[in-house]
């Protein structure tokens, strides 16, 4: 029942929570009040809810409420965010982020840095995020929880960018303050009007009902097909009537959108049959490095030996799967590439090894461009490098070619060339 004050000199270790122990430093002010100087919880702060990301930077304004700008980002302040001193404009910082529901910033600690550092200073800072793609706009700019993500040729998309989809983003801060995604990935729910979609058609085996007795469920050859309040029914779901089901696989399960009775009279079925159109999440692979099981949206399709006739799925990739139901076990039997994946198609890379010859600057005496045995390299923002260019520095760089110019995404100093 004792209260404590807090203010901007009182430290924070952890995340006090109501009903969880914590322990606490204070003084007695003049007035008798308790003044907290630091405050310690059993969840470290490693383990708050919410996305991460890293803005370093010098400060360019502190506004009147205790916000920071850092190149042109808005940064929150609390009352219990972590600094050494004083903070004011033209500090050299790194600030650690929470960003918030509805994409707003709030600084959870505040570093200085050594301004002799502010020479090697790239210009851009790690982000790592999860959310709900809101949208993507026409000019391909995804909005991730109300915060504007721009895709670039180098960045790697794994999944299809449906609204509603589960995200997880690794990315950078521009210095415009926008974020650059380097990598991309479609995990978890998928949107109703899209993502992974599935047929099924067999004989309905049994019929799981809840306690009003209605049916929640129906099983074809060991498969579960699941009931919501928008499933439309078309059938009596007797035992052994032979049904088609249209569905979603949603976390793992079937979900079906519509259920109805399947005419066989002139070809009655023989088993449980399945086609899938969605994007590959994962592939395990077995002893020869082909792929023995797909995962899409959390369900696994067990691949048969002659499934794949053509082109080698890849993580991302966009499929048609048809096969078989056995006992609950999806048994992939073709596979075949649809031309819509998200991962870019015809995608062609490079690799050179050379002498840096040349180095050409922008107007703001950044480097953007440099040559290495003749070919003129562009320098991107998520191009990662491990120190700065020099002139005759001996480098292997990574790319790709995308409109008619070599994009380096990677950069590194070798000894000597081979």
């Amino acid at each position: 029942g004792v209260k404590f004050a807090v203010d901007r000199s009182t430290r924070l270790e952890g995340s006090p929570t109501l009903s969880r122990t914590i322990g606490v430093e204070a003084i007695r002010q003049e007035d008798g009040s308790l003044l907290a100087r630091s405050i310690s919880g059993e969840t470290p702060v490693g383990r708050l809810s919410g996305n991460r990301a890293e803005l370093t930077g010098v400060i360019e304004e502190v506004l009147d409420n205790g916000s920071l700008v850092i190149q042109g980002v808005t940064i929150a302040r609390g009352i219990l965010t972590e600094s050494e001193r004083d903070i004011q404009t033209g500090d050299f910082v790194e600030v650690e982020i929470l960003i918030q529901k509805g994409g707003s910033l709030l600084a959870m600690g505040v570093e200085l840095k050594d301004e002799s550092a502010l020479r090697d200073y790239p210009g851009s800072s790690p982000v790592d995020m999860q959310g709900i793609l809101d949208r993507v706009d026409p000019d391909g700019t995804l909005i991730v929880n109300g915060i504007a993500i721009t895709v670039g040729p180098l960045s790697q998309v794994k999944g299809s960018l449906v609204s509603g989809a589960g995200v997880s983003l690794e990315g950078l801060f521009a210095p415009d303050g926008s974020i650059m995604a380097r990598e991309l990935r479609i995990r978890g729910r998928r949107a109703a009007l899209g993502g992974v979609q599935a047929t099924i058609r067999g004989l309905v085996e049994e019929v799981i009902r809840n306690r009003s007795g209605n049916a929640s469920a129906i099983v074809i050859n060991g498969v579960a097909i699941h009931l919501e309040t928008l499933t439309q029914v078309k059938s009596g779901l007797d035992t052994g009537t032979p049904v088609l089901a249209r569905a979603l696989i949603v976390d793992g399960k079937f979900v079906a959108r519509e259920i109805e009775d399947l005419d066989t009279s002139m070809d009655p079925p023989k088993g449980g049959r399945f086609v899938i159109n969605g994007s590959i999440d994962d592939i395990d692979l077995d002893d020869q490095g082909q792929p023995e099981i797909l995962k899409l949206n959390g369900r696994d399709f067990v691949v048969s030996s002659m499934a794949i006739t053509g082109e080698v799925p890849v993580v991302g990739s966009a499929v048609e799967i048809q096969g078989d139901i056995d006992g609950g076990v999806l048994l992939a039997t073709n596979i075949e590439s649809e031309r819509d994946s998200t991962e870019k198609q015809g995608r062609i890379e490079f690799d050179v090894q050379g002498v840096i010859t040349l180095i050409i600057n922008d107007e703001n005496g950044n480097v953007a461009e440099f040559v290495v045995d003749g070919n003129r390299l562009s320098l991107q923002m998520l191009t990662l490098l491990d120190r700065i260019l020099e002139r005759g520095m001996v480098v292997q760089v990574a790319g790709i070619v995308s409109e008619g110019q070599l994009l380096a995404s990677r950069i590194k100093q070798i000894e000597e060339l081979p």
